[in-house]
């Protein structure tokens, strides 16, 4: 049988042992792995696996369960398995699977790798990284990967997607070391449909790796002020994921903890601040083309000029709250504004660029803190130096209110498509 058929003989067993709705996800997925140290390409390997991923619903009672082989009796077993795991669950009406929606198929990337590329491209930015940074420093899991995917997802109701994808990415992990200095470790990850053809000159490759060595003479502050930070792209996505869970998301809204759950339509940020998922934008290489939940994913706008539109909820919330599915996956895309980031470190009267975030989870209102790595202080206009032992104090709403400049340049990671961002009255600690 094809991989659509063991799908569809999975969904139509589980109804017959006694489900009122059945949904299976089947993914067959082939990985070409190159791993790479500082000195040459230490292991080209290729894996296959194939996971099942299977949800049984009888009398609003919801069981789930992973298996990783296709043979009909290991199928048959884990179905059996699954039953029983329904029949012991707690009852709840807002367990369900999506409704019927037009059968669909959906491709991204190449269906196979250029391995001749993918060593041409490997060892071209080994060279110039030995040459231009030898303080640089791999860690364990740097790699460029080639993922070759099929994706099956059908239920009960007549939903039929398949999905069929290729995407490159690569995985790096560093720290610089000189004598007896190092600094902390960081990392970047970038997905691409087509292979650049000099990493070192894409987007800010180059600068984060000059960043990380300026790293290595790291100073404290000496006080403790109200300024700014300065978000890099990447800090712009983790702190919006933060707002989503605490304020958009599921388990926010479902509890009543989200103190914009009665926000939709009302300002909850700057002016200038515009963000949209987009899961299905050509900037977009990591494409999503259906939701967790079975549906069709759209690009919509989240907040739209300092105005929220839209809260992220999947089918359970949805209809414990009585609010509409949101159809879309969390790709974000920030609207760029219209100062260089050169511009805004020279209007920058005292503070810090943001590089990595090191803290809890945000406290239910927003409130939280954290230290600041691989991060710089700025004042008067200028990067004076790396920073050490910093800690930084702010809250989420407050942040996005506070937004006062927004680069013109954006970071494409193939994931998400953000730019920097200066925020204002952020407490900002050395002692």
């Amino acid at each position: 049988m094809g991989n659509r058929e063991i799908a569809l003989y999975c969904i139509d067993n589980i109804v017959k042992q006694g489900a009122d709705k059945s949904q299976c996800i089947l993914k067959s997925n082939k990985k070409y792995e190159l791993n790479f140290g500082n000195e040459d390409i230490t292991l080209l390997r290729t894996t296959i696996d194939t996971n099942i991923d299977l949800v049984a619903i009888k009398d609003d009672k919801k069981s789930t369960i992973t298996l990783n082989k296709l043979e009909e009796e290991a199928i048959n077993t884990k179905i059996k398995e699954l039953m029983e795991m329904c029949e012991s669950a707690e009852s709840d009406q807002c367990n369900d699977i999506a409704e019927e929606q037009p059968k669909e198929e959906f491709s991204s990337g190449a269906s196979e790798p250029d391995l001749d590329k993918m060593y041409e491209f490997t060892s071209v930015f080994l060279k110039k990284l030995k040459e231009e940074f030898p303080q640089v420093k791999f860690v364990d899991g740097t790699t460029l990967e080639f993922n070759s995917s099929e994706t099956n997802f059908l239920n009960s109701n007549g939903v039929d997607f398949k999905i069929v994808e290729g995407i490159y990415r690569v995985d790096i992990g560093f720290l610089a070391k000189e004598g007896e200095k190092s600094t902390s470790f960081t990392g970047f990850s970038y997905l691409f449909n087509e292979l650049p053809l000099d990493f070192m000159e894409y987007a800010d490759v180059r600068q984060r790796f000059k960043d990380i060595v300026s790293q290595l003479n790291c100073e404290r502050i000496k006080d403790k002020f109200i300024g700014d930070i300065i978000l890099t792209p990447e800090l712009v996505v983790e702190m919006l994921y933060y707002y989503n869970i605490n304020f958009l998301g599921d388990r926010s809204l479902i509890g009543g903890t989200s103190i914009l759950k009665d926000k939709l339509n009302e300002k909850v940020a700057n002016h200038n601040f515009t963000v949209k998922c987009m899961p299905l934008c050509d900037e977009i290489a990591n494409k999503n083309f259906i939701t967790a939940d079975g549906y069709k994913t759209e690009n919509i706008s989240i907040i739209e000029n300092g105005i929220l539109k839209s809260f992220i909820i999947g089918l359970y919330a949805a209809k414990k709250i009585g609010k509409p599915v949101t159809k879309t996956d969390f790709n974000i895309v920030v609207d760029n504004g219209d100062k260089s980031i050169e511009d805004i470190i020279k209007s920058t009267k005292k503070g810090i660029i943001l590089g990595r975030f090191s803290g809890d989870m945000p406290a239910s209102n927003g409130d939280f803190s954290g230290v600041a790595k691989n991060s710089f202080y700025v004042e008067n206009g200028e990067i004076k130096y790396a920073i050490t032992e910093t800690m930084i104090t702010s809250n989420l709403k407050d942040m996005f209110n506070n937004i006062e400049e927004i680069s013109i340049e954006t970071l494409n990671t193939g994931e998400s498509v953000t730019p920097w961002m200066k925020i204002k009255g952020v407490t900002i600690s050395g002692n």
